[in-house]
């Protein structure tokens, strides 16, 4: 039996992002625990990977209007009855449901959102940017995207999943919501990993009247919630504390307008690869991760970046509920949690929450221990397989 991970777009053609760097930790915990895994990316971008040396097949889809002609392609002569595919879920279509009804029995998807409510998302603005206009088509993309709320997800996901042999979801919302659209899929809600660094500093760093933060971004979107961070500096006057807050991802350019204080300052710090943010977390006293999920619709997460940060020994300012980091009795002892809405954030109450952990000076060795029982790939890879495993007897013609 062989074991295909499996993604269709871009993802993995920059070792610098996220979903790369958490795509070869899964192969590589995967391959340890005894299984033969091959990477297989479909990609329509001509360019060539960067910024990393991980080896996988990628697969040039620029020519073919459907890329799913590719998928089918390569699973019919690569694929034994036998091997398991292990797939990130790609949004609905008509591609998708050709391939499940030939290979659904063979596919484990892997669920990241609440794909109904991203791709409406992406469905409005993707009207807003069209010019005006009376012709009949205009009016029934209008009543399709604002008034029916349909989509392909509502058209062909629930046939997808039914064909499809189970569903590892990020969340226990994500697990929730998909069962909900398909009764009888079987799911499992599994919170994502996060890398071990290549550095570690078990040592506080130094705190003197300086409070040093840190928000990975990767891109600015509203989701992330900075606006939250930065509108309550701006009211923020405390001249005790001096508040740092670097924002890794994006530049100055891309910064907003912000008030300068003798309270606070605020930095772009662009992209930084993984071994330049391993070495940069070991400075920083806190970290704050994604502010306003609630403008997607989302209640829970486990976003990478927060793992990131935990396996670093930093305190994290959650403003949702996380998968694991919210619940656990070890790990919640790190998190300051905010409401779900748009409320600034408390500063001083941030200050306060660090001056609390800091006097243990053994903190960050404890964070470090707990995140890496409770958040690495280790932990998650055994509980991926035993339902995919499970998944797959199922599924199992009968002898």
């Amino acid at each position: 039996m062989r074991f295909f991970i499996v993604h269709i777009g871009n993802f993995l053609l920059d070792g610098n992002s996220g979903v790369a760097q958490k795509t070869f930790a899964q192969a590589e915990q995967f391959r340890s625990l005894g299984r033969q895994v091959e990477v297989v990316a479909f990609s329509s971008r001509a360019s060539q990977s960067v910024n990393h040396s991980y080896l996988f097949t990628r697969i040039d889809t620029s020519h073919l209007k459907d890329p799913f002609e590719a998928v089918i392609d390569f699973f019919r002569n690569s694929l034994d009855s036998r091997d398991v595919v292990f797939l990130r879920y790609p949004f609905a279509s008509q591609g998708l449901l050709n391939l499940v009804d030939v290979y659904g029995s063979q596919i484990v998807f892997e669920h990241n959102t609440i794909e109904q409510q991203e791709v409406s998302l992406s469905q409005r603005e993707h009207f807003r940017r069209q010019p005006f206009s009376i012709r009949p088509s205009y009016i029934a993309y209008f009543i399709k995207t604002f008034v029916l709320n349909k989509t392909r997800e509502q058209e062909f996901g629930p046939r997808i999943l039914r064909r499809a042999a189970g569903g590892v979801c990020v969340t226990q919302e994500i697990a929730d919501y998909e069962q909900r659209r398909c009764s009888g899929y079987k799911t499992i809600a599994i919170g994502n990993a996060g890398p071990l660094p290549s550095r570690v500093e078990t040592d506080l760093p130094e705190f003197n009247q300086t409070l040093r933060v840190v928000m990975v971004l990767g891109a600015l979107h509203p989701w992330h919630g900075l606006d939250r961070a930065l509108r309550a500096l701006e009211v923020y006057h405390d001249q005790q504390i001096f508040i740092e807050l670097d924002l890794i991802g994006i530049t100055e350019s891309e910064l907003p307008a912000i008030k300068k204080s003798t309270s606070y300052q605020v930095r772009t710090l662009g992209r930084l690869t993984p071994m330049q943010l391993d070495d940069a977390m070991a400075g920083y006293h806190v970290a704050i991760g994604s502010l306003a999920l609630h403008r997607i619709g989302l209640k829970e997460a486990s976003p990478l970046k927060v793992r990131q940060c935990m396996m670093s020994g930093l305190p994290v300012v959650l403003g949702y509920f996380d998968t694991d980091a919210s619940q656990s009795k070890e790990l919640s002892r790190y998190v300051c949690q905010f409401p779900a809405d748009d409320s600034l954030l408390d500063w001083s109450r941030i200050v306060h929450f660090y001056e609390g952990i800091s006097k243990d000076q053994s903190s960050r060795e404890k964070l470090i221990a707990a995140a890496r029982t409770e958040l690495s790939f280790a932990v998650k890879a055994h509980k991926c397989l035993d339902f995919i495993d499970s998944c797959m007897s199922e599924n199992a013609p009968n002898p």
